[in-house]
């Protein structure tokens, strides 16, 4: 911590250092000590601005143990000169500034001239109206005004600390159960932060910030129990958070994000269990999460203006929110973007296009990678309506409360692709498709109790390849998708998960979707084949794999088909039917048989009788030591 804390500070050191030929003076203040004293370790100041008043550019004013309250001392002000105010203790609780209701330490930048910068390290403030603040009286990005703040704490006031137009640098802080904000900046602010906890606050970290760069960098940070946990709006910079929580927030949402096509970067964070969305994309930016987790919100896990917005989503989880997986930012009036109030901030201007439709700059897609979005109440995906490309690959969508994806791109030749993502178990359709031209490659849609595909009107199109579509009680190949079936590799057949019931969905090693049995297509949905198949049972023969000769006809068929098959020479010949369980449905023919060509006829039963389910079965033959098999698809 110690190397980190010596770099965030090193820019605001360097502002504080004496003009040339001065000698930097310590200045010591307690509160059993004498204004009429002499300032020093032995003989110190009594309040704190008295020392401040008398300390030039970067003099350290050093606090004794003790509480500093009353006049002197809260509130403490000066103006456009550098400091360093810390305690000699270096222990927040054991240095105490009781505001009672005033303002802690306030510095004012009044000359763009020259840059400033304030240090405070090891003090607390309590009750302060707002605990530690600088302001700057005339907007203007450079020079910089720097506040850094090290193992300091603001508790129980209105505002921790608050910065108008200068640069926070916040290690190891505390900033718990003020009213209004933990954390609150506006204008030229600019924001490094790490190791910090925010608590209890009614927003943890608020800003507007304008025309900042580079990024607001945060890193190691708990926000919790707060209102509403992070709320901005942000134009000419973005902001990064790293390994933070920002967790359950009381009335609002985790973060709220509005800006002007800048980008919010989250890595390895969670974002769980708050009242409202986790994290509500309600303008213009740019969400890039990696890693982490956005679970148990009261809300949508993700949820964003879809008009204007980009997503992109790498290896998060996205599960139990209380709305959508990832879904629509709507306003408290049901419309989206910013409410009427402003209060979700200005409005984002709007760049255009040649054709004069919004676009966002530079980020102009929504991609969903490698994600977990499992047992949202509301479904899984909702984005309809979106400008811009949409790609899913390698997800999981399963178990949610209503359809697995809804999803439509409205730019004119838009491509949008899902890839090796499997939807299943969901309480609404598989997937919903209302706009854009749509590739499915390696998808696998099954046990949802909707449809496996619903392209409701003229406005999408759908082109499967290696695709299964399988036991959705709404119907599998339907409508606009069954020219589809038994085409580029598009298949009907039950996947054979390990626990499809514990919600293990990865396939036995007999599954009919395993790179082994796909006929080509490669592993077909997300999951890998991790479990074995029952030991009693008998695993399909991939076609092709041997030498004799077996075919079928019609296939599709209904109720029955033709089984044919040709043999070099008379051997004793066994041709069984299969399910893709390796269960023994049917035995066709068991006896000795002359060389040459053969047929058999089998009409949809069993060896009892009864009718077999609709589903993919495997005819094959075994004889003189070789064999050979086919795929029947029986379609009730």
């Amino acid at each position: 911590m110690f190397a980190r804390t010596l770099l965030s500070f090193l820019l605001p050191v360097v502002l504080l250092a004496p003009a040339a030929g001065a000698v930097p003076v310590a200045w010591h203040v307690s509160p059993a000590g004498s204004d009429a004293a002499a300032g020093s370790a032995a003989d110190p100041f009594a309040t704190i601005q008295f020392a401040v008043d008398i300390a030039a550019e970067g003099d350290t004013v050093r606090l004794a143990s003790g509480t500093y309250s009353g006049a002197g001392n809260a509130p403490v002000t000066w103006a456009d000169k550098s400091l360093v105010i810390v305690s000699a203790a270096g222990n927040p609780d054991s240095c105490i500034v009781a505001c009672a209701g005033q303002d802690g330490f306030r510095f004012l930048d009044t000359d763009l001239s020259d840059a400033h910068g304030l240090r405070i390290a090891g003090i607390s403030f309590a009750d302060a109206d707002t605990a530690v603040a600088v302001l700057r009286t005339v907007n203007g990005l450079n020079p910089r005004v720097w506040l850094g703040l090290t193992r300091c704490a603001a508790r129980n006031g209105n505002v921790g600390v608050a910065s108008n137009g200068g640069w926070l640098v916040l290690d190891d802080c505390a900033f718990s159960g003020n009213a209004t904000a933990g954390i609150e900046g506006g204008y030229v602010f600019g924001l490094t932060m790490s190791d910090c906890i925010v608590r209890g606050n009614g927003v943890g970290l608020m800003f507007t910030q304008m025309n900042s760069s580079p990024h607001a960098e945060v890193t190691g940070c708990a926000f919790v129990g707060n209102g509403s946990g992070i709320r901005y709006w942000q134009e000419g910079g973005g902001m990064t958070l790293r390994q933070c929580r920002v967790d359950s927030s009381t009335t609002s949402h985790g973060i709220r994000t509005s800006s002007d096509f800048e980008g919010l970067l989250l890595d390895g964070c969670t974002i769980n269990g708050n009242a409202g969305h986790g994290i509500a994309n309600s303008q213009g930016s740019a969400v890039i999460m990696t890693g982490g987790e956005a679970c148990g919100n009261g809300l949508s896990g993700v949820a964003m203006d879809v008009a204007d917005a980009a997503l992109r989503l790498d290896g998060v989880r996205l599960a139990g929110n209380g709305g959508w997986g990832v879904g629509r930012y709507l306003r408290s009036d049901g419309k989206s973007g910013p409410d009427d109030s402003g209060a979700e901030g200005p409005g984002v201007r709007d760049q255009g296009t040649a054709s004069g439709s919004p676009d966002k700059d530079p980020a102009h897609d929504i991609d969903i990678r490698g994600c977990d979005i499992v047992g949202n109440l509301a479904g899984g995906v909702a984005l309809t309506g979106v400008f811009d490309p949409l790609v899913i690959e390698e997800s999981t969508i399963a178990g949610n409360g209503g359809d697995g994806l809804q999803l439509g791109s409205t730019r004119a030749g838009a491509l949008c692709g899902i890839t090796r993502v499997t939807v299943v178990d969901n309480q609404g359709d598989g997937l919903e498709v209302t706009a854009g031209a749509w590739d499915l490659a390696q998808v696998l849609v099954s046990h949802n109790q909707g449809q496996a595909v619903v392209v409701p009107g003229a406005g999408a199109t759908v082109t499967p390849a290696c695709t299964d579509l399988f036991d959705n009680l709404g119907g599998d190949w339907t409508g606009a998708l069954l020219p589809y079936l038994d085409t580029a590799g598009n298949v009907k057949v039950d996947p054979s998960y390990c626990d499809l019931a514990s919600g293990d969905y990865t396939l036995r090693d007999d599954s009919p979707l395993s790179p082994a049995y796909s006929d080509g297509c490669g592993l077909i949905g997300r999951h890998e084949v991790a479990c074995p198949a029952p030991p009693s049972l008998v695993a399909p023969v991939p076609r092709g794999a041997e030498s004799l000769a077996v075919a079928s006809w019609p296939n599709p068929f209904n109720p029955r088909a033709t089984v044919a098959f040709d043999l070099p020479r008379a051997a004793h010949a066994r041709l069984a039917l299969y399910d893709l369980a390796g269960r023994l449905v049917r035995v066709l023919v068991d006896e000795q048989v002359n060389a040459g060509r053969h047929e058999a006829v089998w009409d949809g039963r069993d060896n009892a009788g009864r009718n077999a389910a609709s589903g993919v079965y495997v005819a094959r033959l075994v004889a003189a030591g070789a064999g050979g098999s086919v795929r029947m698809h029986l379609i009730r």
